[in-house]
């Protein structure tokens, strides 16, 4: 068999442990001339006589450059970074061994940034949450530089004569204050490249917006107070502008101040023969552009991590919703099916015994049926689904309702039970309101009332209250009450403020013998609300509760009829 092998491309270079030794070659030589570059620039800009430059740029752009792509190494980024630092070394004056070691401290420091952000960040964004971004700051920022600054500060001090202490801060703040700003500026300018992902039209927004502030505030500030660094005032208004900027555009405009102060503290003397008041040392500069620029990324963090949490919870909150609602349609539609024919078994002519065991099933399948229609109901009000809808209701006509639901729960009860009805002469003929949802909240009440009440007396009533809750006329501040009240066992004071609670019950031992969910009262509190209203309770213990529907009589939105309701009081035994 003849075998043909196709030479490969990308020239003499061989693939070897899944890494493609051309390009990666390719790319250490542009990263090279790219810091040879930078490293000129900061040199040119940014160097104190006779000491380091402040700004150095080599270092945190290549952090970012590697930060951006989780496939990058960082031994390549760190060789890259050395020879470049090592050729603008010689460039510019110093000798090859000062240029070599100089350049090995700044491919180590890359070196240590990288692996730290590979360990300890996982390429992920620092600005996640305020613990992430604490790491950024002390292991990603400041260990290497502190690290590289001890080496730095030893050479130039051996072969120069520097003070070593000077050397050592103006290493330590310059790499620091540029990793800080910089490398997250770089990864994410190339994340979004590398992603085809530009800003929302709403964030740029946000960002001029605040930008044009940010420059507007310093520029006053400058002008009618120069003896002070302007920049003192970019804290401020950065952590302002960090309660309603996204975290992208904190990080855009963390670098650009940082070029910014550049400008002024190394320009601004040539230019205008003046420092503004700034600080007599760069360095010292660089310093205080950093104790600014922290708190306003911690709180931009802060932000973003609640509004990150909440978006979660409400995502959650409504796939929970919709799971219940989808769940709950597909068991009642079997179990209507179920109840259905436990009905034709009891028509059918059984025998007495089998006849009650089709009741107690067809019991059991109409509680089922309540707590799967309160799961269904309350996942509704969760997501926001249920609206109401208005007409107008007669309110003799309502309460008589109420009356035959509460005569047919009482029957079936087989309780001796008094049952009144009372209504108000103060209330108008008609109210105009949701009548499904009220009769919803009100036959709820009773059917509370009528379970936890053994003998005794339930009534329903509606009237006319002042704001305070006291009976009052027709006017303005005034609600109109719908409650229904009892003689039942009551409830503890501590456990009023629970029961509106969701799936809160107040005695379980009494729950388990009369049955009940803990749904119900939930339910009818959100549907209160919803309808502009509230539900407010007074209860003694062992004497009776009484639940109170009040919504304000504005929000009815009354009728203009001036014909007197029906009162109405009538006892059932």
């Amino acid at each position: 068999m003849d075998v043909s092998v196709q030479p490969r491309r990308g020239g003499d270079f061989q693939q070897r442990g899944g890494i493609l030794w051309g390009p990666l070659f390719a790319s250490v030589i542009l990263l090279a001339i790219l810091s040879m570059l930078l490293a000129l620039v900061s040199m040119q800009v940014t160097r104190e006589p006779g000491a380091l430059a402040v700004l150095w740029l080599p270092n945190a752009i290549a952090i970012g450059w590697f930060w951006a792509d989780r496939r990058r190494r960082a031994l390549p980024v760190a060789v890259s970074v050395a020879v470049g630092t090592a050729l603008a070394k010689l460039v510019y004056g110093d000798s090859l061994l000062v240029s070599c070691l100089l350049g090995a401290v700044n491919g180590v420091e890359v070196l240590l940034a990288c692996s730290l952000i590979a360990r300890l960040l996982r390429f992920e964004t620092a600005h996640k949450d305020s613990s992430r971004y604490l790491v950024f700051l002390g292991a990603i920022c400041m260990l290497p530089a502190v690290f590289a600054g001890l080496l730095a500060a030893s050479v130039v001090t051996y072969f120069y004569g520097a003070l070593w202490h000077d050397v050592f801060v103006a290493w330590v703040l310059g790499n620091f204050t540029c990793t800080l700003a910089v490398s997250p500026f770089v990864c994410l300018v190339l994340r979004s490249i590398g992603a085809r992902r530009a800003p929302s039209f709403e964030d740029a927004r946000r960002f001029l917006i605040c930008l044009v502030c940010l420059l507007f505030a310093v520029s006053v500030f400058t002008k009618v107070a120069t003896g002070v660094s302007p920049v003192i005032i970019a804290g401020p208004l950065l952590g302002i502008f960090a309660l309603w900027l996204p975290v992208s555009a904190m990080v855009v405009m963390t670098a650009g101040l940082l070029f910014a102060v550049a400008f002024v503290a190394f320009s601004a003397p040539v230019l205008f023969g003046t420092t503004f008041g700034l600080a007599h040392s760069p360095s010292a500069f660089v310093l205080i552009f950093g104790c600014l620029v922290i708190p306003g990324n911690l709180i931009a963090v802060s932000v973003a991590a609640v509004r990150s949490a909440e978006r979660q919870a409400q995502e959650l909150s409504r796939l929970k919703s919709e799971f219940l609602a989808t769940m709950s349609h597909e068991i009642r539609t079997p179990l209507n099916a179920i109840l259905g024919m436990f009905q034709l078994l009891q028509r059918g002519g059984l025998p007495d015994k089998q006849a009650e065991w089709a009741q107690i099933g067809q019991v059991a399948g109409e509680r089922l049926l309540k707590l799967l229609t309160d799961v269904l109901e309350m996942s509704r009000l969760e997501a926001k689904a249920v609206k109401l809808s208005h007409s107008e209701k007669r309110v003799d006509d309502l309460a008589a309702g109420w009356q035959s639901m509460a005569e047919a729960v009482i029957l079936r009860s087989r309780k001796p039970l008094g049952l009144a009805v009372e209504l108000d002469e103060a209330l108008p003929q008609s109210l105009w309101i949701d009548e499904g949802r009220l009769n919803q909240v009100v036959q709820n009440l009773i059917e509370n009332a009528i379970r936890f009440t053994d003998n005794g007396r339930i009534t329903i009533g509606v009237s006319l209250a002042a704001s305070n809750g006291r009976p009052g006329r027709r006017g303005l501040g005034e609600t109109v009450e719908f409650w229904v009240s009892d003689t039942g066992c009551g409830i503890p004071p501590e456990r009023l403020s629970q029961i509106f609670e969701r799936f809160s019950q107040v005695d379980g031992s009494i729950t388990r013998r009369v049955g009940g969910t803990g749904l119900g009262l939930a339910i009818s509190s959100d549907l209160a609300r919803l309808m502009g209203g509230g539900i407010v309770v007074d209860s003694v213990v062992n004497r009776g509760t009484t639940f109170r529907l009040r919504i304000p009589l504005s929000a009815l939105q009354l009728s203009s009829a001036t014909e007197p309701p029906l009162e109405m009081k009538k006892d059932a035994a």
